[in-house]
């Protein structure tokens, strides 16, 4: 028979032995998330949160050729026909221009930018009259851009798939990225393409 002092011991040896067996179960029950699985979740998170900074269109202009002008925001759009086909649109805003594959040019123009489309193009031109800067972003496309005014660098710029173009007229810099990230972008389009346009614009 057990004594009392040695029943004590044992029942603490049982109680650490099943503390013991609880963590060891609880080490190999327990599987972290491996690296890949946590960069894709946080790569969604960030999509997620990104895709919030392009707002929905408040209106949908379709002009006769179906090229659809999705105004995210503006101060000023003008929009004219001109001879042998071409388009003009002057804008003072956030605007994204879905261009399809049309005879003739179609030209935008900004305070400091003269941007020139031909054929089948997709891009989002920020330009706001009262600030220093504005930005070109392409999904896809074959984009001439120019700076509007007088410069000493008066060098135009090929807009091509998936670039940035960044305009500064107090530093009269003008640069070109390619190869950027325009997911985004691409699905905001896809989203805004089921959309209903809100005003056709008559020939």
């Amino acid at each position: 028979m057990f004594g009392r002092k040695q029943k004590g011991i044992l029942s603490l040896a049982v109680v650490i032995l099943l503390i013991a067996i609880t963590g060891i179960y609880f080490l190999i029950s327990y599987r972290p998330e491996s690296h890949a699985n946590l960069e894709a979740q946080q790569e969604t998170t960030n999509i997620a949160n990104t895709e919030k900074k392009i707002p929905s269109p408040s209106e949908i202009v379709m002009l006769p050729d179906s090229t659809c002008i999705y105004v995210l925001d503006k101060e000023k759009l003008d929009m004219s026909s001109m001879p042998k086909k071409r388009f003009k649109v002057t804008m003072d805003g956030d605007i994204f221009f879905n261009i399809p594959d049309r005879p003739g040019k179609f030209a935008v123009r900004t305070r400091l930018l003269k941007l020139t489309a031909t054929g089948k193009a997709a891009f989002r031109v920020i330009a706001y009259s009262k600030d220093d800067g504005e930005e070109v972003q392409t999904l896809y496309g074959n984009i001439i851009a120019e700076k509007n005014y007088k410069s000493d660098f008066p060098a135009p710029e090929t807009l091509r798939n998936n670039n940035l173009l960044m305009i500064n007229r107090t530093i009269d810099l003008m640069e070109k990225e390619e190869n950027q990230d325009t997911r985004e972008l691409a699905q905001w389009k896809k989203t805004t393409g089921a959309l209903k346009v809100s005003r056709y614009l008559q020939p």
